[in-house]
């Protein structure tokens, strides 16, 4: 081979050299230009630090209550909690972490991607947190287009917030959700291929076709004031249905509040009015025959004229014959007992009633003139103490205020509405329409004596005698006193402990009482949620009240006169006034049952008064960092409760020094997270409680000692010492 050929070989090996370093060198620089070929395959080491952002189903941040777990693959945990933004963040060596959510509060139920994990080359996650689904449900009936008939579903009640759901694909998955607060709100699903709807607001009878349209998968809609609920009004509920795509098992439910709702009349809660006067049962007296009123007559000849003896009105003048309110008999085909409902208690003590359409009334002349009252709840009182025969009640005040303005809100009685009553009718005087409801005495005002010579009125068949002489005179319309408006004098009936005096001689007589009589036996005052009520007893008299939610209380009334009845006792005043003591009642639908007696020789007001003893949950002692010394008594199985204010944010712990008792101790520590109390109990086994609060923050701290073996609480000595770090 010649020189020549020799030198071309050589060039072309050297030009295929430089290309295959040049690939070579191209591939390496396309791997990492910044890392060197002696690098590629070394793994991340040392400390990293690792992030997890906890949302809601709409990307919303959760910033307190929860805890993060970071578990390592050799099992090892490591705890952060979530900051302002929803960060849990922590100091780690690098590697894979699987990824364990927590609640402060354990009732809470979490649903999240159990399968999340945080590795060296991807340390920051986000992760959609949502609400577990609950257990309680309600059967509703739903009608389909597609299909004959009603069906039952089974819709699960859901609150504010994510929830995690599980539905199906085969029929429209329907949820519950009653809200507690106004505002506007914004439902959503966090699935492309679901659609969302709400199908009515009733739990009965739900609608085909959703009563609200999407914009964007998302439904807006307005909780107004008044569809919270008020008095028995009830609060409205929202029907959700979701209808999902074949093989979907769970998806994310979300019902967000986005703001307040504009203000408007309608949205202002009713105001309940509270009746003035004693509502009692009323007994129709036998003889009495009730009279409609002629709604065509002039309103002169229908004035309703108020006694200020019996509160009650009467016609024409106040001695006139007694106005009654129809509440049990249908007129012009309105019965308010059907309407408005009568209140009754089962034989367990449950609140029973029917009846559902509200009595109310409303003014609106803009922003700063409206007025709304809702009557419902007193109309239902006055209609269970109606006559039960007759179906009729005096009317008095309460009612005289009430009727004239529901009828005006109803339209009953006027033509400008659908609902006006008396279309048919010729000649009705719209200043008297409003009658209808009532009735009264059949007796001419004409016929009633102007100055009469005795006492005895012939058209209330009523007798009155000398009171000297044994007789009693009482007015069996009103139930009451009876006076001569003639001599100004007050005759009393001597049975009822009260003075007896001839106005016409000046002399008195206090009669000896008899047997005290019992006023409501059958039907008690009932009494709840209150420290204090007023009981009104006459003279020799007893009066039964049943008292909710009373546990633990002590009810005082100062008065020697007083007495109280219960359990078969009686408990006599000492030093002017009586107790009785440790009152258990926790269930509101079991009451204490007691009567107050008055053994004075005069009506009378008492006072009663419910207070708890010091260390009960409404009645707490004052915690303080340090060391603490609690005494409980025998038997006492709530323990003693304690309140503290944090002075600084940090972690509460309550330790247990010393407990005289061998069964030992326990410390529930609660604060209230968003409206949900979040608490902490000593474990068995342990000797301390912690809990993380924040400065300012009213904490809850019961110490009680644990029961035997029996559930006999004993009596103890449990010294602890408090700090905060």
């Amino acid at each position: 081979m010649n020189k020549r050929i020799r030198a071309l070989l050589l060039c072309v090996l050297m030009v295929a050299s430089l290309l295959s370093m040049a690939a070579c060198s191209d591939e390496e620089s396309k791997a990492d230009p910044t890392t060197k070929p002696s690098e590629q395959s070394k793994p991340i080491t040392g400390k990293l630090n690792y992030q997890v952002k906890l949302v809601n189903g709409v990307g919303q941040p959760y910033t307190e209550g929860l805890i993060v777990t970071f578990v390592s693959a050799d099992g090892k945990e490591a705890l952060a909690t979530v900051n302002a933004e929803g960060v849990a963040t922590k100091e780690l060596d690098a590697g894979e972490y699987s990824i364990k959510v927590a609640s402060t509060d354990a009732a809470a139920v979490l649903s999240y991607d159990e399968n999340a994990k945080v590795t060296a080359e991807a340390p920051e996650l986000e992760l959609v947190l949502a609400n577990a689904m609950g257990e309680s449900f309600e059967t509703i009936n739903a009608n389909s287009v597609t299909m004959e008939g009603n069906l039952s579903y089974d819709a699960y009640f859901v609150n504010v917030g994510s929830t995690a759901v599980s539905v199906t694909a085969e029929d429209r998955n329907y949820f519950l959700f009653v809200p507690t607060e106004a505002g506007k709100y914004e439902l959503s699903v966090t699935d492309n291929a679901a659609t969302i709807g709400v199908y009515g607001a009733s739990t009965h009878y739900i609608m085909g076709q959703s009563t609200v349209e999407p914009v964007d998968g998302k439904i807006s809609i307005n909780v107004a004031a008044d569809m919270i609920g008020s008095g028995n009004t009830g609060t409205t509920v929202f029907v959700i249905g979701l209808d999902v795509a074949e093989g979907t098992e769970s998806c994310v439910l979300n019902i967000i509040r986005i703001g307040e709702q504009d203000w408007t009349v309608d949205q202002e809660p009713w105001s309940i009015y509270a009746p003035k006067l004693e509502i009692k049962d009323y007994v129709l007296p036998e003889g009495i025959t009730l009279k409609e009123f002629d709604l065509t007559a002039s309103t002169d000849a229908c004035k309703l004229v108020l006694n200020e003896q019996d509160n009650c009105y009467h016609l024409n003048t106040a001695d006139g014959p007694m106005v009654f309110v129809q509440l049990g008999k249908p007129m012009y085909g309105i019965c308010l007992m059907d309407m408005v409902g009568e209140i009754v208690y089962g034989s367990d003590g449950t609140l029973m009633q029917t009846g559902s359409a509200p009595f109310r009334y409303m003014y609106d002349n803009g922003r700063e003139d409206f007025f709304k009252e809702d009557y419902t709840d007193a109309m239902r009182q006055y209609v269970t103490a109606r006559d039960k025969a007759s179906g009729v009640y005096p009317l008095n005040k309460d009612l005289f205020y009430i009727l004239p303005k529901g009828i005006e809100q109803l339209g009953w009685c006027r033509e400008d509405t659908v609902n006006y009553l008396f279309g048919t009718e010729e000649g009705i005087n719209r200043e008297i329409a409003w009658m209808f409801l009532l009735m009264h005495e059949d007796a001419p005002v004409s016929e009633l004596p102007e100055n009469p010579d005795n006492t005895e009125d012939p058209n209330q068949g009523g007798t009155t005698e000398n009171p000297n002489q044994g007789g009693t005179t009482q007015n069996p319309n009103q139930g009451g006193n009876t006076q001569n408006p003639n001599q100004g004098g007050t005759t009393q009936n001597p049975n009822q402990g009260g003075s007896t005096q001839n106005p016409n001689q000046g002399g008195s007589t206090t009669p000896k009482p008899s047997e005290p009589i019992e006023d409501n036996k059958d039907t008690p005052i009932e009494i709840g949620g209150v420290l204090e009520f007023n009981a009104e007893v006459k003279a020799n008299h007893i009066v039964y009240y049943n008292l909710y939610k009373v546990n633990d209380a002590n009810l005082t009334i100062k008065s020697s006169d007083a007495y109280i009845i219960f359990d078969g006792k009686t408990y006599e005043a000492k030093n002017g006034s009586v107790t009785l003591s440790n009152l258990q009642s926790d269930d509101v639908t079991l009451p204490v049952k007691i009567a107050i007696g008055n053994k004075g020789t005069k009506d009378q007001t008492f006072k009663a008064t419910l207070s708890y003893p010091k260390g009960h949950r409404e009645n707490p002692y004052t915690f303080n960092l340090g060391a603490n010394k609690t005494e409980t008594a025998a038997g006492n199985d709530l323990g003693v409760c304690y309140k503290w204010t944090a002075t600084k944010t940090g972690t509460l712990t309550i330790t247990i020094d010393k407990c005289s008792s061998k069964f030992g101790a326990s410390i529930t520590v609660t604060r209230v997270v968003n409206g949900i109390p979040v608490q902490e109990t000593i474990e068995d086994g342990a000797n301390s409680v912690s809990i993380d609060v924040k400065s300012g923050e009213k904490i809850e701290i019961i110490i009680a000692a644990k029961p035997n073996s029996k559930y006999q609480y004993p009596k103890a000595t449990i010294e602890t010492t408090a700090t905060i770090a």
